[in-house]
């Protein structure tokens, strides 16, 4: 097995599973997650860890493309009637996760720092698998538009928290507090710098685009750009995330001609998802779940909790629209790549209980981006914004 070969496999049997998961009214992206899972190291080892460590690239390539996507689709001027109630949703599903997930961590566990950090971990969503969904069910309308805005801006939460939670732990174990400054200090320059550096992307595509009319041109541009965008945030540790999302923003917001640009990059996401996805399925690793089973259900619980019913009380406060409060908390399950972003981290600065931490999140995962895709596509049908795609 190759690294071409593993990709020709992923394409192929990524496009006949997601065949097999409209006939089952299924979201198509359970289909290419399970692919990468049974070719991967944990079933069949087809392709194994050294493929996946080789196409690493094409997994943080995948995920700038579709955060600058994500980040096109959210117009301010649409927003602005929802812009409250996005407020508070955001802050309310998050704070409710991050208490119940502490609480119930921390009393199987009984280790305030294990339950502190995921808490924090667990406030994180997976734009990705929620912007797929969105997009295969063709989903328009405020749930859809909220969902958008929600995961945006929520990674950048989870980020700031995790930055002040982090430094809490350091000074509970005696680390230092050099140390706790310095991982708040980290945690500001990595959201500043996404911003600063998204925009500058945004900046420059809309610059090189309004000299280049030719429609055939925006692809190469759009791709180029996005391409020095996740490549000079992981050269600085910068989220690619983040980055992108913030360069698709400003794209759509200040570029009159943005929308035939995002047409263009639109032509080539189906492929992105697939990718993304089927990678991300064979870096699941489900013999984990064994050894930390309990406080995998724990957390998976708590966390769903969290988010349903935080998103769904803060929805009801704001007095958003009634499709909003029923089903907003239900599109927001889904959880992959800033938490695993975020348990790198955890192994840098903390090490005595990064093990622990790194296994109850990877073995989660497998539940939240198999299980998790559902939610979101009952909470668009349910809502009539979206409809399931025929075979």
């Amino acid at each position: 097995m190759n690294d071409i070969l593993a990709l020709g496999l992923f394409f192929l049997l990524g496009y006949t599973s997601s065949r097999i998961m409209t006939f089952l009214k299924l979201p198509a992206i359970i289909g290419y997650i399970i692919v990468g899972l049974v070719l991967g190291p944990s079933v069949t080892n087809i392709v194994n860890a050294k493929i996946i460590e080789d196409l690493d690239f094409i997994g943080y390539t995948a995920l700038g493309f579709i955060a600058f996507i994500i980040g096109g689709r959210i117009k301010i001027s649409a927003l602005r009637k929802l812009k409250e109630h996005i407020i508070f949703i955001t802050v309310f599903q998050a704070l409710a996760t991050f208490i119940l997930v502490f609480i119930g961590i921390y009393f199987i566990s009984r280790s305030a720092p294990i339950a502190a950090l995921l808490a924090a971990i667990s406030a994180a969503t997976a734009p990705a698998a929620v912007f797929a969904i969105i997009k295969e069910l063709k989903a328009k309308g405020p749930l859809a538009k909220t969902l958008l805005a929600i995961v945006a801006i929520d990674d950048a939460i989870c980020l700031a928290l995790f930055g002040v939670v982090a430094a809490i732990v350091l000074a509970m174990m005696g680390n230092g507090s050099t140390e706790c400054w310095h991982v708040i200090l980290t945690s500001l320059v990595q959201l500043v710098g996404a911003i600063v550096i998204g925009m500058l992307i945004g900046f420059s595509i809309n610059y090189i685009v309004n000299g280049n009319k030719k429609d055939s041109y925006h692809i190469y541009i759009a791709v180029s750009l996005v391409l020095l965008g996740c490549g000079v945030s992981i050269a600085l540790n910068i989220s690619p995330l983040l980055t992108n999302m913030v360069a698709g923003c400003f794209v759509a917001n200040t570029f009159h001609a943005s929308r035939k640009l995002f047409k263009a990059v639109e032509n080539i996401e189906e492929i992105i998802i697939v990718l993304f996805f089927a990678l991300a399925g064979a870096r699941l690793q489900i013999a984990l779940i064994p050894q930390v089973w309990h406080l995998v259900l724990m957390y998976v619980a708590t966390r769903w909790c969290g988010k349903v019913f935080g998103g769904m009380l803060g929805a009801r406060i704001s007095k958003a629209p009634k499709v909003v409060q029923k089903y907003v908390g239900l599109g927001l399950v889904p959880q992959a790549g800033v938490a695993i972003g975020l348990i790198y981290i955890v192994k840098d600065i903390i090490p005595e209980i990064s093990a622990t931490i790194t296994a109850i999140v990877l073995a989660s995962i497998v539940f939240d981006e198999i299980i998790g895709p559902i939610g979101t596509e009952i909470a668009l049908i349910k809502s009539k914004e979206g409809k399931r795609p025929t075979v």
